[in-house]
Formats: structure tokens, C-alpha cells, sequence
């Protein structure tokens, strides 16, 4: 993996160095993630995604920002789930299984990442590799161990 990173960035990647045989491979995992989204922010999340993504590829479709955020905070506030015998309501976050989960995680974790890229633009030049897929991170970053693991830390 080194080899292929050391010719430079791609397309999308934070515009740093290329990787080095001295680059520090890292990778992030949220802990029970999906349960600890708080219900608003995840929605404004999805929500602002969703305007994103409409406008860049069907600006004609009906659904606006609004029905999104709407329709993720009704789901979000009507999920059910079973324990045994009982059947309870989600009080926060989202269930694992329920059918919205990937795309809230999904745009909070985005919404998340690039908060904090756009809050220290000192990383982007420190992490020629930065992949997300939900709430895994991985990457390589060139900065002294200890800085790398404050960026994990966080």
C-alpha cells in the first residue's frame, strides 16, 4: 500500500504529502455509534447531505431539506425495537437494524469529518490517506506518532 501512496494523492484526498515508509498507518472506530446520535444533529446532517447531493445530481427531485429532516426525525422518534418479550421505543440515536441507520450514521460521520478537517486545516496536509466507511476511519498520516495519536484520540 505504501508503494501506490508514495506516487502521490488522488483525486479527493486531502491535498498533503504523499506517504512515506516513515507515514503512520492509524484507524478509528466509534464505539456504539449508532445508539449515541443525537436525534436533531443527526437529522440537520442528513438533511444538509441530502440538499447537497440533490442539487449535484436531481435538483428537479420534490423532496426538499425540510422533508428530509421531517421524515428523518419522525422515523427517528417512532422506532420500536423488541427485547425479549417487551417492545420499547428508541429514546436516542438510532437502532442498528432500523431502516434509516446507515444513511444517519452515515451523514453524521461526514458532517463529523469534515467539521473537524475544516476547523484544523493543518491535518489535510498531515494525512495523505484519509478513508471513511461509517464509523471506520483509517489512513496514513505524516506527523510525529504522538500527533497522529491526538488525531486518534479525538
Amino acid at each position: 500500500v505504501l508503494d501506490r501512496l508514495r506516487a502521490g494523492t488522488r483525486q479527493g484526498d486531502p491535498q498533503g504529502s504523499p506517504a512515506t515508509a516513515e507515514s503512520h498507518p492509524f484507524s478509528i472506530d466509534v464505539t456504539a455509534m449508532y445508539p449515541n446520535i443525537p436525534w436533531i444533529r443527526g437529522a440537520e446532517c442528513t438533511a444538509n447531505l441530502w440538499a447537497r447531493l440533490k442539487e449535484e445530481l436531481c435538483p428537479d427531485h420534490p423532496l426538499t431539506r425540510v422533508d428530509m429532516y421531517n421524515v428523518v426525525m419522525f422515523i427517528s422518534t417512532h422506532t420500536t425495537f423488541t427485547f425479549g418479550t417487551r417492545v420499547l421505543n428508541q429514546r436516542c440515536g438510532t437502532a442498528l437494524g432500523a431502516s434509516m441507520a446507515v444513511v444517519f450514521a452515515n451523514a453524521f460521520m461526514y458532517a463529523l469529518l469534515q467539521a473537524f478537517l475544516v476547523a484544523q486545516p493543518g491535518w489535510c496536509t498531515r494525512l495523505p490517506l484519509l478513508r471513511r466507511f461509517l464509523d471506520d476511519i483509517f489512513g496514513f498520516g505524516n506527523a510525529a506518532q504522538n500527533h497522529i495519536d491526538y488525531f486518534v484520540g479525538l
